[in-house]
């Protein structure tokens, strides 16, 4: 371009010259001169950080702010003598008519940077579609510019659906990704960060996502490259191996009442007064092992009257029970006065807190007076009808203290079926009382 308006004698109003050190402009003024680089040499510093030079005659600087009326985004120092043009952008109009070429020449030199940009973009474009990894890129604005293969098939979309659409909108949170961008502008680094997306056929899938953030020669900031990991199926392992990880602390904790429970239980079981089989055998030493193991985990809960805590045991009891060992519909927590304090039915679709508040006081309790257990036989509203509800409760006792009563709510034909116990059975069972 200096050759051509060089020897145009309407070039002299519009040549400047800075003595060396001497600043062009500021990083963060609101100048919007574009200039053109006549002799000398200068710096592009970011705060005192070198990051480009300009050193060839006829070269552009400035011309951001001048074409996007934006505050400058770098300073320019002389590290020489500098000679270069200046054109005001409040003076246009007066410089093209003073260099009728130089709207050709300007044009020509900001097409040739922007085809050089077109042709980096093509080749990354290139080389992301090698990449094993989902790689999106996005302009200054946001926008995504660039969706390789990968990425494609991750974010279940296709270019014509997100091309030049905001990034952020193909995550579930866009505020979450909008942090992590600011993050990484501000110069954190950003490495396999969790974010999720909406995939259109597999639903939420988790992403392992780093960013970079692009900056062109003058360190201006262009947009964001992004690249993430599909981690769905390690964090679906990873909370299955949680949820395992804390039903074996509860189981754990449960096999060591359980097996203290074993230990001290012969104070509450004598032999009936007649021969039992050895299934009748077998599960009244379930239910006595149960009866202690829930006796330990509720009793605190009862003298409280923390329903919460009782519920919580109730539901962690029956996420350990085997459910061909006892036939159990369900366990109701009573009283002293045998109100029902809680209720749970082992099959979902039964709603037992609507017991809670109700009386036992009316049905009878039958057994051996000095035994710790009473049984009972009661009548449930099920679809169609009622349904007999054979129960065995047992009195929960603390320091001769009487708290409540543990009831478990049986089903008279699996108990038969599988244990070949009646309700006489349970009746002539003797559990002693310490």
């Amino acid at each position: 371009m200096l050759d051509k308006i060089a020897d145009n004698p309407n070039l002299a109003k519009y040549v400047v010259n800075f003595k060396k050190g001497e600043n062009v402009f500021l990083e963060g003024d609101q100048t919007q001169e574009m200039y053109v680089l006549v002799s000398g040499k200068l710096n592009i510093l970011k705060g005192e950080q070198v990051i480009s030079q300009v050193v060839q005659p006829g070269a552009f600087f400035g011309e951001m702010s001048f074409l996007l009326g934006s505050n400058r985004t770098a300073t320019v120092r002389a590290v020489t003598d500098v000679e270069a043009v200046c054109i005001p952008q409040d003076k246009i109009s007066d410089f093209l008519k003073d260099f009728p070429e130089a709207p050709h020449e300007i044009s020509r030199l900001l097409a040739k940077r922007l085809d050089r940009t077109s042709q980096v973009l093509f080749g990354l474009k290139e080389l992301t579609d090698r990449l094993p990894d989902a790689v999106v890129i996005s302009d200054g604005a946001g926008n995504i510019t660039a969706f390789n293969r990968e990425a494609g098939k991750l974010y279940g979309k296709d270019w014509n659906q997100v091309g030049n659409t905001p990034a952020e909108d193909i995550y579930e949170d866009s505020e979450a990704y909008r942090g992590l961008v600011a993050k990484a502008r501000a110069g954190t680094t950003v490495t396999e960060a969790p974010l999720t997306i909406p995939h259109p056929i597999d639903g939420v899938r988790h992403l392992a996502l780093s960013l970079s953030v692009l900056y062109d020669a003058q360190h201006n900031f262009q947009g964001v490259l992004a690249v993430a990991r599909d981690v769905t199926g390690a964090v679906k392992n990873r909370r299955r191996l949680n949820r395992l990880r804390n039903w074996l602390f509860i189981s754990l904790g449960l096999l060591v009442v359980s097996g203290a429970a074993a230990l001290v239980f012969s104070p509450y079981v004598l032999e009936s007064h007649r021969q039992l089989s050895q299934h009748k055998i077998e599960f009244r030493n379930v239910i006595a092992k149960d009866y202690v193991l829930l006796k330990s985990l509720l009793s605190k809960h009862l003298a409280a009257g923390n329903q919460k805590g009782t519920s919580k045991q109730i539901v962690r009891f029956f996420e350990v029970q085997d459910p061909a060992a006892a036939p159990y519909r369900g366990i109701v927590i009573l009283d002293p006065e045998k109100r029902v304090f809680d209720a749970l039915w082992a099959q979902e679709g039964h709603d037992a807190k609507k017991l809670v508040g109700s009386s036992y006081e009316h049905l009878p309790f039958r057994g051996d007076e000095d035994s710790l257990h009473k049984v009972l036989v009661a009548y449930r509203k099920v679809a169609g009808g009622s349904s007999q509800s054979l129960e065995i409760a047992f009195e929960i006792l603390d320091k001769g203290r009487v708290l409540g009563w543990i009831v478990f709510v049986l089903d008279p034909e699996l108990l038969k079926e599988r244990h070949g116990i009646g309700q006489e059975d349970l009746e002539g069972m003797h559990f002693k009382r310490r």
